[in-house]
């Protein structure tokens, strides 16, 4: 638009924008809807070094400015799939794929198998997620490594399989831990020395750790004790 726009209680700056079409066929759930936008605007900034913790995600909504109500109508909605620079970096474009892709997939609940199914810290695994918490200023930064002071006490790869957390929407996964050293899967886009962060533990799935750790057998979600063995396959020797 050639000007801002106040809707629903929020501002939507005035920038130079387009996208593609909205495509209604058979394969609408595999089109991609691409967004271009000059690359100094702060959503795509997040993606020029390093992805983001946390999805982003876009809703395209219709909407008639003359209209008292704001009656609005979504177009699309999506997840952000990727961001390509062009321009020599100046303009970003960005490819969403719709909800609906999801659809498209054959995902088994649960699988058959010795480890838990479920993500630590979900509805099913009841975690308490606040129990496993530690809370520290980071004090040195070297690549992908972070030192959080206090860390250890907690026991040796206490964070392993957990993550990092600043703020409320980046979060990095924790690979391996050493005393108060985490090493995360990508480093934070910003330098976090001198800033607080939330460390949250891990779990490696198996039903030792789920009961030594955490105390949460009763909601286990794998099956620890399948037979190695398969009666229908060997016989009964």
């Amino acid at each position: 638009a050639e000007d801002d726009y106040v809707f629903g209680g929020d501002t939507f700056e005035a920038v130079e924008i387009s996208r593609t079409r909205v495509l209604i066929s058979a394969e609408q759930r595999q089109d991609l809807l691409t967004v271009n936008l000059p690359a100094s605007e702060d959503f795509v900034r997040r993606y020029i070094d390093i992805v983001p913790g946390k999805r982003g995600t876009l809703t395209v909504q219709r909407v008639h400015r003359p209209d008292p109500d704001q009656e609005a109508f979504v177009l699309f909605k999506g997840i952000v799939q990727s961001v390509a620079f062009t321009r020599d970096g100046t303009a970003a474009s960005i490819a969403v794929r719709p909800l609906t892709t999801g659809l498209s997939q054959t995902i088994p609940r649960y699988t058959y198998q010795g480890l838990c199914n479920h993500f630590l810290y979900d509805a099913r695994c009841k975690v308490l997620q606040s129990s496993f918490q530690f809370t520290a200023v980071v004090s040195a930064v070297v690549g992908s490594t972070i030192t959080v002071p206090g860390l250890s006490a907690n026991g040796a790869s206490w964070a392993v399989g957990g993550f990092v957390q600043l703020g409320t929407s980046d979060f990095r996964l924790v690979l391996s831990q050493t005393g108060d050293d985490v090493k995360l899967l990508m480093p934070f886009v910003e330098n976090v020395t001198g800033v607080s962060v939330d460390v949250f533990a891990g779990c490696d799935h198996t039903l030792a750790t789920c009961k030594a750790k955490f105390n949460n057998v009763i909601n286990y979600g794998g099956f620890a004790f399948v037979p190695l063995k398969n009666p229908f396959e060997t016989g009964i020797k």
